[in-house]
């Protein structure tokens, strides 16, 4: 048998769970996760040239099926005990003090731009209904910090498994030790592990034998030559992620060492473009569910006045079962953002991009791509001014003028409705029986007064 040994080690903290996401002990790296992890970044590299049931017996000659076991052995050595905290960071919308001088946060610019690290980490510290008891419970997830490092083993058996119909033969194990070092090396690059991993969590360094893009090309190639007939079905559109169609990769050196705030920075450049497409169907491009425009209510309130229906992106997406609703629709954002250490020991953010023929179209996908790259490119690192990092809003704190109304609410102020938290678009007196509220992402609403709660 082909054996190997690989030292892995968390750039940016993790957020990794058995069956029980509230405890800490589930928290850890498991080979289950690093094993489907790299059977996605491995089809990456087939997709292009053969189609969806071709690339799953391929697949399954080197990862494994329910009815075969795969050649290839996994296992994990923990190297030192990392280290597991609970994602409990958040005063109401803002950081905790001490949290944010510790990582040196930027300030949002306005009450309607969540705080980058926060956008990112979305989900990972929320206010849910309890389906049993019918309360709001706080759930957090538990997170290990960044510089927990294990050995990962490999060990391979050639195997003898009959591959897009022809008779049975032997795939080499070195031939299939270069598919899993392939793999690997995508993970470490463009990748990353646990819950938001394509938000730039979870972030493996490279280790010492990562192969270059080119080099895993190579491998994937060597593979199909070997165990593909000549002349093999390739896709005519562009069905799964693929890196031969992916957007060429950007790379952007960042000023510090900490992953938290480099995290933060990330979240309010890419807050900004998305920021940008409100309202717009355009933004289904880069991910689903999505809404826009509509308050939360299917029919407009008394008083209200520009009033649209809620609108959910994702109704015609052709993979959308017709008994899920658009809201409950997911298909996972197209983005990879990836956290590594430059030689200097700072860090630089790397972005890769699948476009999808579905999210809404081929060539829209390109597009809000394409410029969501140029736009970290030019807002992100040393020298650029982020969206989000400006001074506070101007409207934050302000007084009304002497003889004006009393007010209840001010324009910019955050209060909660209900399980949900918003920000008041105008001045709300007491004696005002509706306000208008943004519940996020351009998403408006008309509420009673009285129903809300200030959080500053």
């Amino acid at each position: 048998m082909a054996s190997e040994t690989f030292t892995l080690e968390l750039v940016s903290p993790a957020f990794l769970a058995g069956a029980d996401q509230s405890s800490a002990e589930s928290c850890e790296l498991r080979v289950p996760t690093l094993r489907g992890q790299l059977r996605w970044w491995w089809r990456t590299l087939h997709a292009a040239h053969v189609d969806v049931p071709t690339l799953r017996r391929l697949e399954a000659a080197v990862w494994g099926s329910t009815e075969a076991a795969s050649p290839v052995r996994l296992s994990l050595e923990t190297v030192n005990t990392p280290t597991r905290k609970l994602f409990d960071h958040k005063d109401g919308f803002k950081p905790k003090l001490d949290f944010k001088q510790a990582h040196n946060l930027a300030q949002p610019p306005n009450n309607k731009t969540t705080q980058g690290l926060f956008y990112l980490a979305y989900g990972m510290d929320e206010n849910v209904r309890n389906e049993r008891t019918g309360q709001t419970e706080r759930r957090r997830r538990y997170y290990l910090e960044p510089g927990a490092q294990w050995e990962l083993h490999l060990a391979i058996r050639p195997d003898r498994k009959p591959v897009d119909g022809v008779p049975a033969r032997e795939v080499g194990a070195a031939l299939i030790k270069d598919q899993v070092l392939a793999a690997l090396s995508l993970l470490c690059r463009y990748g990353g592990v646990g819950s938001k991993a394509r938000k730039g969590f979870g972030s493996f360094g490279e280790f010492e034998k990562c192969l270059s893009d080119a080099d895993c090309g190579k491998a994937a190639s060597d593979l199909r030559k070997d165990c593909l007939p000549e002349g093999h079905k390739a896709p005519a559109k562009r069905e799964i992620p693929s890196r031969d169609h992916a957007l060429p990769p950007i790379e952007v050196p960042l000023a510090t060492t900490d992953p938290w705030n480099a995290l933060d920075q990330l979240g309010f450049v890419v807050q900004g473009y998305a920021q940008g497409y409100a309202h717009k169907p355009e933004k289904a491009a880069l991910g689903l569910p999505r809404k826009i425009h509509g308050p939360r209510s299917d029919r407009a309130m008394p008083g209200q006045v520009n009033w649209q229906r809620p609108e959910w992106l994702g109704r015609n997406h052709p993979h959308r079962p017709r008994d899920t609703r658009a809201e409950a629709f997911r298909h996972a954002a197209p983005v990879h953002y990836h956290l590594a250490r430059g030689n200097s020991g700072t860090l630089l953010v790397r972005v890769i991009a699948f476009p999808s023929s579905v999210l809404p179209d081929e060539g829209t996908g390109d597009t809000v791509l394409k410029g969501l790259l140029a736009h970290i490119a030019a807002n992100l690192g040393p020298g650029t001014t982020a969206p989000g990092l400006g001074a506070p809003s101007a409207v934050a704190g302000r007084q009304p003028p002497a003889g004006a109304p009393t007010l209840r609410f001010r324009k910019g102020q955050r209060v909660r409705v209900g399980e949900e938290e918003a920000t008041v678009l105008e001045d709300v007196t007491v004696a005002s029986k509706r306000m208008d509220v943004d519940f996020g992402d351009g998403d408006i609403g008309s509420v009673n007064p009285k129903d809300c709660q200030p959080l500053d």
